[in-house]
């Protein structure tokens, strides 16, 4: 036999089957998805937190309007100076809650006169008196529809 042929069938016996290596694990994971799972955790938190800190802030304003809304309907159903007097009550506390000044509630008449008669309201000046202090006359003008979802509008801006 011719050496070289010993020696290639020497390296042949030596040679072993291909090793596959062992497949990558998935856990633990890289840093990068640890970081991003932190962060991703982060932003969660953070949105509940601040939508939940929304609505308790604005609450007042579903509340508020939706019991407008039914004085509103029951006034102009059977107008009467209670219910007046209740449309204007519950809208100053609603301008009070959006304003955070619960000193509002304390103003005078001619306060809420001038407030009403400026933006975003801008009722007229005869209205604004007698959402104000119609509720005090013996026979009170009555106000029409227009006027109080023109209030009840401005005070959801």
């Amino acid at each position: 036999m011719n050496p070289l042929q010993d020696q290639s069938a020497n390296l042949l016996t030596q040679l072993r089957d291909i090793q596959v290596p062992e497949p990558i694990s998935w856990w633990p994971p890289a840093p990068g998805w640890w970081l991003l799972a932190l962060v991703s955790a982060i932003a969660l938190g953070y949105t509940v937190f601040a939508l939940r800190r929304y609505r308790r802030q604005y609450a007042w304003r579903s509340i508020i309007t939706s019991a407008l809304d039914s004085s509103i309907e029951q006034y102009l159903a059977s107008p009467s100076p209670r219910k007046q007097q209740e449309i204007m009550t519950l809208f100053k506390q609603g301008f009070a809650s959006s304003k955070a000044d619960r000193g509002l509630m304390a103003q005078t008449s001619d306060y809420w006169e001038g407030l009403l008669q400026e933006a975003p309201f801008e009722l007229s000046k005869n209205d604004a008196e007698v959402l104000v202090n119609g509720h005090y006359q013996a026979h009170a003008q009555i106000l029409d529809g227009a006027t109080l979802r023109q209030l009840r509008n401005g005070l959801r801006k």
